[in-house]
Protein backbone atom coordinates (compact mmCIF):
# COMPACT_ATOMS: atom_id res chain seq x y z
CA UNK A 1 0.00 0.00 0.00
CA UNK A 2 3.29 2.76 0.74
CA UNK A 3 4.96 1.27 -2.65
CA UNK A 4 2.57 4.27 -4.59
CA UNK A 5 4.05 6.76 -2.07
CA UNK A 6 7.77 5.61 -2.46
CA UNK A 7 7.48 5.17 -6.37
CA UNK A 8 6.30 9.09 -6.33
CA UNK A 9 8.48 10.33 -4.04
CA UNK A 10 11.48 8.42 -5.92
CA UNK A 11 10.15 10.32 -9.62
CA UNK A 12 10.26 13.77 -7.39
CA UNK A 13 13.84 13.06 -6.71
CA UNK A 14 14.64 11.12 -10.04
CA UNK A 15 17.75 12.88 -11.34
CA UNK A 16 19.52 11.27 -7.70
CA UNK A 17 18.75 7.68 -8.98
CA UNK A 18 20.77 5.78 -11.70
CA UNK A 19 19.33 4.38 -14.60
CA UNK A 20 19.42 0.84 -13.40
CA UNK A 21 17.24 2.06 -10.38
CA UNK A 22 14.85 4.16 -12.38
CA UNK A 23 14.46 1.24 -14.62
CA UNK A 24 13.79 -0.83 -11.84
CA UNK A 25 11.26 1.94 -10.80
CA UNK A 26 9.35 1.60 -13.94
CA UNK A 27 8.94 -2.05 -13.94
CA UNK A 28 7.48 -1.56 -10.19
CA UNK A 29 5.40 1.06 -11.48
CA UNK A 30 3.82 -0.54 -14.19
CA UNK A 31 3.37 -4.17 -12.46
CA UNK A 32 3.14 -3.50 -8.81
CA UNK A 33 1.64 -0.16 -8.45
CA UNK A 34 -0.41 -0.23 -12.06
CA UNK A 35 0.50 2.98 -12.96
CA UNK A 36 1.65 2.49 -16.59
CA UNK A 37 1.87 6.67 -17.37
CA UNK A 38 4.24 6.85 -14.73
CA UNK A 39 5.84 3.74 -15.12
CA UNK A 40 6.88 4.70 -19.01
CA UNK A 41 7.41 7.94 -17.64
CA UNK A 42 10.64 5.89 -15.51
CA UNK A 43 11.34 4.03 -18.44
CA UNK A 44 12.41 7.22 -20.57
CA UNK A 45 14.45 8.74 -17.51
CA UNK A 46 16.36 5.56 -17.71
CA UNK A 47 17.15 5.86 -21.28
CA UNK A 48 18.17 9.75 -21.14
CA UNK A 49 20.34 8.93 -18.43
CA UNK A 50 21.99 5.66 -19.78
CA UNK A 51 21.33 6.37 -23.45
CA UNK A 52 24.42 3.80 -24.43
CA UNK A 53 23.99 1.15 -22.29
CA UNK A 54 22.08 -1.75 -24.22
CA UNK A 55 20.39 -3.16 -21.26
CA UNK A 56 18.51 -0.58 -20.22
CA UNK A 57 17.44 0.25 -23.81
CA UNK A 58 16.26 -3.28 -24.52
CA UNK A 59 14.45 -3.18 -21.20
CA UNK A 60 12.82 -0.07 -21.79
CA UNK A 61 11.53 -1.12 -25.06
CA UNK A 62 10.06 -4.40 -24.06
CA UNK A 63 8.50 -2.68 -20.92
CA UNK A 64 6.40 -0.82 -23.65
CA UNK A 65 5.07 -3.96 -24.99
CA UNK A 66 4.54 -5.76 -21.73
CA UNK A 67 2.13 -3.16 -20.73
CA UNK A 68 0.54 -2.67 -23.54
CA UNK A 69 1.96 0.19 -25.46
CA UNK A 70 3.98 -0.93 -27.93
CA UNK A 71 2.17 1.70 -30.32
CA UNK A 72 4.28 4.12 -28.54
CA UNK A 73 7.51 2.94 -28.15
CA UNK A 74 10.45 4.13 -29.43
CA UNK A 75 11.72 1.83 -32.26
CA UNK A 76 15.06 3.27 -32.07
CA UNK A 77 15.84 1.91 -28.53
CA UNK A 78 15.72 -1.46 -29.92
CA UNK A 79 17.84 -0.92 -32.94
CA UNK A 80 20.46 1.31 -30.47
CA UNK A 81 20.40 -1.75 -28.24
CA UNK A 82 21.46 -4.52 -30.83
CA UNK A 83 24.14 -2.45 -32.20
CA UNK A 84 25.61 -1.87 -28.61
CA UNK A 85 25.55 -5.23 -27.44
CA UNK A 86 28.36 -7.36 -27.71
CA UNK A 87 28.57 -10.93 -28.45
CA UNK A 88 29.89 -12.12 -24.85
CA UNK A 89 27.32 -10.52 -22.58
CA UNK A 90 24.82 -9.42 -24.97
CA UNK A 91 22.10 -8.49 -23.58
CA UNK A 92 21.15 -9.25 -27.26
CA UNK A 93 22.66 -11.59 -29.96
CA UNK A 94 22.47 -11.61 -33.67
CA UNK A 95 22.49 -15.51 -34.82
CA UNK A 96 22.44 -17.01 -38.03
CA UNK A 97 19.96 -19.93 -37.77
CA UNK A 98 22.32 -22.20 -39.33
CA UNK A 99 24.82 -21.05 -36.10
CA UNK A 100 22.01 -21.75 -33.67
CA UNK A 101 20.51 -25.33 -35.15
CA UNK A 102 24.05 -27.18 -35.63
CA UNK A 103 26.40 -25.22 -32.45
CA UNK A 104 24.60 -23.45 -29.99
CA UNK A 105 21.31 -25.90 -29.13
CA UNK A 106 24.05 -28.39 -28.97
CA UNK A 107 26.13 -27.04 -26.89
CA UNK A 108 22.79 -25.36 -24.44
CA UNK A 109 21.53 -29.21 -24.22
CA UNK A 110 25.60 -30.10 -22.90
CA UNK A 111 25.52 -27.11 -20.50
CA UNK A 112 21.96 -27.94 -19.11
CA UNK A 113 22.72 -31.47 -18.48
CA UNK A 114 26.19 -30.76 -16.39
CA UNK A 115 24.00 -28.06 -14.26
CA UNK A 116 21.21 -30.81 -13.70
CA UNK A 117 23.77 -33.45 -12.69
CA UNK A 118 25.45 -30.73 -10.65
CA UNK A 119 22.86 -29.68 -8.11
CA UNK A 120 21.31 -33.18 -8.18
CA UNK A 121 24.80 -34.06 -6.96
CA UNK A 122 24.19 -31.10 -4.44
CA UNK A 123 27.16 -29.23 -5.96
CA UNK A 124 25.14 -25.84 -6.66
CA UNK A 125 22.76 -24.46 -5.12
CA UNK A 126 19.03 -24.60 -6.12
CA UNK A 127 19.07 -21.04 -7.06
CA UNK A 128 21.88 -21.34 -10.31
CA UNK A 129 19.93 -24.99 -11.33
CA UNK A 130 16.39 -22.44 -11.51
CA UNK A 131 18.61 -19.75 -13.04
CA UNK A 132 20.09 -21.67 -15.80
CA UNK A 133 16.99 -23.64 -16.79
CA UNK A 134 15.02 -19.57 -16.88
CA UNK A 135 12.68 -21.11 -13.35
CA UNK A 136 10.47 -18.95 -11.32
CA UNK A 137 12.16 -19.83 -7.72
CA UNK A 138 8.94 -19.14 -6.32
CA UNK A 139 7.49 -21.76 -8.54
CA UNK A 140 9.78 -24.53 -8.12
CA UNK A 141 9.58 -24.17 -3.99
CA UNK A 142 6.27 -23.54 -3.61
CA UNK A 143 3.94 -24.57 -6.48
CA UNK A 144 5.59 -27.89 -6.79
CA UNK A 145 5.38 -28.94 -3.32
CA UNK A 146 1.82 -27.70 -3.26
CA UNK A 147 1.01 -29.72 -6.28
CA UNK A 148 2.75 -33.10 -4.60
CA UNK A 149 0.06 -32.25 -1.51
CA UNK A 150 -3.16 -32.70 -3.56
CA UNK A 151 -1.09 -35.18 -5.74
CA UNK A 152 -2.87 -38.85 -4.31
CA UNK A 153 -0.65 -40.72 -7.65
CA UNK A 154 2.37 -40.98 -5.95
CA UNK A 155 4.07 -41.45 -9.28
CA UNK A 156 3.08 -38.14 -10.80
CA UNK A 157 4.66 -36.28 -7.85
CA UNK A 158 7.68 -34.39 -8.52
CA UNK A 159 11.05 -34.94 -6.55
CA UNK A 160 12.35 -31.42 -5.17
CA UNK A 161 15.96 -31.69 -3.52
CA UNK A 162 15.71 -29.47 -1.02
CA UNK A 163 18.67 -30.05 1.62
CA UNK A 164 22.57 -31.44 0.63
CA UNK A 165 23.10 -34.33 2.15
CA UNK A 166 26.76 -33.78 2.65
CA UNK A 167 25.77 -30.77 5.09
CA UNK A 168 25.98 -31.52 9.23
CA UNK A 169 23.41 -30.24 11.00
CA UNK A 170 24.23 -27.52 13.55
CA UNK A 171 23.40 -26.66 16.92
CA UNK A 172 21.83 -23.55 16.81
CA UNK A 173 21.68 -20.72 19.87
CA UNK A 174 18.67 -18.56 19.75
CA UNK A 175 20.92 -15.57 21.37
CA UNK A 176 22.44 -16.45 17.44
CA UNK A 177 21.87 -13.58 14.52
CA UNK A 178 20.86 -15.94 11.14
CA UNK A 179 21.01 -15.09 7.84
CA UNK A 180 18.40 -16.50 5.81
CA UNK A 181 19.13 -17.12 2.07
CA UNK A 182 15.99 -17.00 -0.80
CA UNK A 183 15.47 -21.00 -0.38
CA UNK A 184 15.10 -20.69 2.97
CA UNK A 185 12.51 -17.87 3.35
CA UNK A 186 10.64 -19.79 0.56
CA UNK A 187 10.71 -23.47 2.30
CA UNK A 188 10.09 -22.44 5.77
CA UNK A 189 7.11 -19.78 4.02
CA UNK A 190 5.78 -22.97 2.98
CA UNK A 191 6.19 -24.89 5.72
CA UNK A 192 4.46 -22.41 7.89
CA UNK A 193 7.46 -21.69 9.63
CA UNK A 194 8.65 -18.51 8.34
CA UNK A 195 7.29 -16.28 11.35
CA UNK A 196 8.14 -18.82 13.93
CA UNK A 197 12.25 -18.52 13.10
CA UNK A 198 12.19 -14.97 13.00
CA UNK A 199 10.65 -14.55 16.47
CA UNK A 200 13.04 -17.58 17.81
CA UNK A 201 16.09 -16.18 16.74
CA UNK A 202 18.17 -12.91 18.37
CA UNK A 203 18.50 -11.35 14.78
CA UNK A 204 17.41 -12.62 11.26
CA UNK A 205 18.87 -11.09 8.57
CA UNK A 206 17.38 -12.15 4.77
CA UNK A 207 19.76 -12.21 1.25
CA UNK A 208 19.57 -8.78 -0.06
CA UNK A 209 18.36 -9.60 -3.46
CA UNK A 210 15.32 -11.39 -2.59
CA UNK A 211 12.46 -8.60 -2.67
CA UNK A 212 13.99 -7.88 -6.62
CA UNK A 213 13.53 -11.85 -6.71
CA UNK A 214 9.81 -12.08 -5.59
CA UNK A 215 9.05 -8.72 -7.48
CA UNK A 216 10.77 -10.03 -10.85
CA UNK A 217 8.79 -13.54 -10.15
CA UNK A 218 5.68 -11.79 -9.81
CA UNK A 219 6.06 -10.05 -12.83
CA UNK A 220 6.76 -13.27 -14.78
CA UNK A 221 3.90 -14.61 -13.52
CA UNK A 222 1.57 -11.80 -13.81
CA UNK A 223 2.71 -10.62 -17.24
CA UNK A 224 0.48 -11.16 -20.56
CA UNK A 225 0.80 -8.79 -23.06
CA UNK A 226 -2.04 -6.54 -23.10
CA UNK A 227 -2.41 -5.99 -26.73
CA UNK A 228 -2.55 -9.87 -27.80
CA UNK A 229 -5.22 -10.38 -25.40
CA UNK A 230 -7.49 -8.10 -26.59
CA UNK A 231 -6.43 -9.18 -30.04
CA UNK A 232 -7.35 -12.60 -28.93
CA UNK A 233 -10.83 -11.52 -27.62
CA UNK A 234 -11.30 -9.53 -30.74
CA UNK A 235 -10.48 -12.46 -32.76
CA UNK A 236 -12.74 -14.55 -31.10
CA UNK A 237 -15.56 -12.16 -31.25
CA UNK A 238 -15.09 -11.95 -35.21
CA UNK A 239 -15.53 -15.38 -35.02
CA UNK A 240 -18.75 -16.21 -32.86
CA UNK A 241 -20.17 -13.73 -35.22
CA UNK A 242 -19.17 -16.20 -38.39
CA UNK A 243 -17.26 -12.69 -39.82
CA UNK A 244 -13.99 -15.20 -40.25
CA UNK A 245 -14.09 -18.76 -40.59
CA UNK A 246 -11.43 -21.73 -40.37
CA UNK A 247 -10.71 -23.73 -43.56
CA UNK A 248 -11.58 -27.49 -43.65
CA UNK A 249 -8.77 -29.88 -43.93
CA UNK A 250 -8.24 -30.69 -47.48
CA UNK A 251 -8.16 -34.56 -48.57
CA UNK A 252 -6.61 -34.72 -51.05
CA UNK A 253 -3.81 -32.61 -51.10
CA UNK A 254 -1.22 -32.95 -53.39
CA UNK A 255 2.00 -34.55 -52.21
CA UNK A 256 4.15 -32.51 -53.97
CA UNK A 257 2.98 -29.70 -52.52
CA UNK A 258 2.78 -30.78 -48.90
CA UNK A 259 6.10 -31.78 -49.37
CA UNK A 260 7.42 -28.14 -50.17
CA UNK A 261 5.15 -25.87 -47.47
CA UNK A 262 3.74 -28.02 -44.89
CA UNK A 263 0.98 -29.55 -44.88
CA UNK A 264 -1.08 -26.57 -43.32
CA UNK A 265 0.05 -24.04 -46.05
CA UNK A 266 -0.90 -26.64 -48.81
CA UNK A 267 -4.20 -26.78 -47.42
CA UNK A 268 -4.65 -23.13 -47.72
CA UNK A 269 -2.95 -22.85 -51.13
CA UNK A 270 -5.96 -25.88 -52.50
CA UNK A 271 -8.85 -23.97 -50.95
CA UNK A 272 -7.58 -21.02 -52.23
CA UNK A 273 -7.51 -22.19 -55.94
CA UNK A 274 -10.79 -24.10 -55.86
CA UNK A 275 -12.47 -20.91 -54.51
CA UNK A 276 -10.35 -18.16 -56.45
CA UNK A 277 -8.82 -17.02 -53.07
CA UNK A 278 -5.86 -15.74 -51.89
CA UNK A 279 -3.78 -16.20 -49.19
CA UNK A 280 -1.98 -14.03 -46.95
CA UNK A 281 1.41 -15.16 -45.78
CA UNK A 282 5.36 -14.71 -44.46
CA UNK A 283 6.87 -14.67 -47.48
CA UNK A 284 9.98 -16.04 -48.88
CA UNK A 285 7.86 -19.61 -47.86
CA UNK A 286 10.65 -21.99 -46.56
CA UNK A 287 10.76 -26.03 -46.84
CA UNK A 288 9.50 -27.55 -43.66
CA UNK A 289 12.12 -28.78 -41.52
CA UNK A 290 14.56 -26.75 -43.39
CA UNK A 291 15.60 -24.08 -40.64
CA UNK A 292 14.81 -21.14 -43.29
CA UNK A 293 17.86 -22.48 -45.63
CA UNK A 294 15.70 -23.89 -48.43
CA UNK A 295 13.14 -22.32 -49.92
CA UNK A 296 9.86 -23.83 -51.36
CA UNK A 297 8.80 -23.96 -54.49
CA UNK A 298 5.85 -22.44 -54.37
CA UNK A 299 5.71 -21.49 -58.26
CA UNK A 300 2.04 -23.48 -59.17
CA UNK A 301 0.54 -20.69 -56.87
CA UNK A 302 2.57 -18.00 -57.32
CA UNK A 303 -0.44 -16.07 -58.37
CA UNK A 304 -2.73 -16.96 -55.15
CA UNK A 305 0.46 -15.33 -52.30
CA UNK A 306 0.00 -12.05 -50.93
CA UNK A 307 3.32 -11.57 -48.41
CA UNK A 308 1.92 -9.79 -45.48
CA UNK A 309 3.77 -5.99 -45.86
CA UNK A 310 1.95 -5.87 -49.24
CA UNK A 311 -1.14 -7.04 -47.76
CA UNK A 312 -0.60 -4.08 -45.26
CA UNK A 313 0.39 -1.93 -47.78
CA UNK A 314 -2.66 -3.03 -50.31
CA UNK A 315 -5.12 -2.03 -46.77
CA UNK A 316 -3.60 1.69 -46.34
CA UNK A 317 -3.90 2.40 -50.06
CA UNK A 318 -7.58 1.37 -49.57
CA UNK A 319 -8.44 3.25 -46.93
CA UNK A 320 -9.09 0.09 -44.28
CA UNK A 321 -5.99 1.22 -41.92
CA UNK A 322 -4.68 5.04 -41.53
CA UNK A 323 -1.12 5.85 -41.25
CA UNK A 324 -0.17 5.20 -37.40
CA UNK A 325 -1.80 1.97 -38.27
CA UNK A 326 0.54 0.82 -41.33
CA UNK A 327 3.45 2.54 -40.05
CA UNK A 328 2.75 0.62 -36.68
CA UNK A 329 2.61 -2.54 -39.12
CA UNK A 330 5.87 -1.98 -40.97
CA UNK A 331 7.92 -1.39 -37.56
CA UNK A 332 6.86 -4.25 -35.85
CA UNK A 333 7.27 -6.34 -38.97
CA UNK A 334 10.96 -4.98 -39.14
CA UNK A 335 12.14 -5.46 -36.04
Amino acid sequence: ERMGGILEFAWQKRELFQAEQLINFAQLTGFVVQTIDRALEFAKAAVEAAPSNPKILSTAYFLYFQLGRERDVNQQWLHNAVELSSSESGPLWSIEVEEIVNDWIPRRRSHLKQIEEKWIEGEIPITIFASVYKLSLVNTLLRIPMRNASEPDTRRKSILWTVASQREIVKMQQSWTIGLDTTTVLILSYLGLLEKVIRLFHHVKVAPEIMELLIHDFIDVKFHQPSLIESAKEFLQLFDRNLINTVENTVDIEQSIEIETGPNLANMFQKAKENSGMVVCAFPIYKPGSQKFDHANTSEFEDLIIPVMEFCRLLYEYGKIDESDYKHALASLYS
